[in-house]
């Protein structure tokens, strides 16, 4: 489902993308719970597939509360918990709506995303 709903992001289909990452991120959480690995690379891209269907609101609410989990259960250097860090800065930056406190933290956000995987990865890292 997931390859799914990459190709459906890629045909410009963000609804039906949507739709079906709901479907994954649901699973994922009835089978492996909230604080499992995969769970929390699911709400990465679920929460990705809200940001693309400019669901702003809904996004930064599921994910400052995934990210919360994320840094719990699986630390801050990891890269579930550095994806949802810089998915939560582009629900922030791409929010019309965004509030100058909210740039802030979307700035303050990206800058501890790209120190900590300069840090793990390296500064040879594509990301």
């Amino acid at each position: 489902k997931n390859n799914l709903a990459d190709c459906y992001n890629s045909l410009d289909r963000h609804q039906d993308a949507l739709h079906l990452m709901r479907q994954v991120y649901r699973e994922s959480v009835d089978l492996d719970g909230r604080e499992d690995r995969g769970t929390l690379i699911s709400a990465g891209l679920l929460g990705l597939c809200l940001i693309r269907n400019k669901l702003f609101v809904e996004a930064k609410r599921f994910l400052r509360k995934e990210l919360s989990l994320a840094q719990e259960a699986l630390g801050r250097d990891h890269n579930a918990t550095l994806n949802l860090s810089s998915y939560l800065y582009q629900a922030l930056d791409e929010d019309p709506k965004s509030t100058r406190e909210d740039l802030v933290e979307a700035e303050r956000i990206i800058a501890d995303t790209v120190q900590r995987r300069r840090r793990v990865f390296g500064p040879a890292h594509p990301d």
